[in-house]
């Protein structure tokens, strides 16, 4: 699966991700990163595919959900 956006927090103490899982969708993985843990796995969307990165206001979705988690 391809990686659309993925973020480190917190000086790298937690990873939030997402990867394609279709033309207009992907997932959301938040993990801690000590032990590997997933604190969130969600399907989000990609506005308009993502053909050449992420649209913003998925991207300030996705944090807000990270930050959240």
């Amino acid at each position: 699966m391809e990686t659309i956006w993925d973020r480190t927090l917190d000086q790298g103490q937690y990873r939030a991700e997402v990867k394609r899982t279709s033309d207009y969708t992907g997932e959301l993985v938040v993990t801690r990163v000590a032990d590997d843990e997933v604190l969130l796995r969600e399907q989000v969307g990609l506005a308009f595919g993502a053909p050449f990165g992420p649209d913003i206001e998925d991207v300030a979705l996705w944090e807000y959900k990270t930050i959240a988690a």
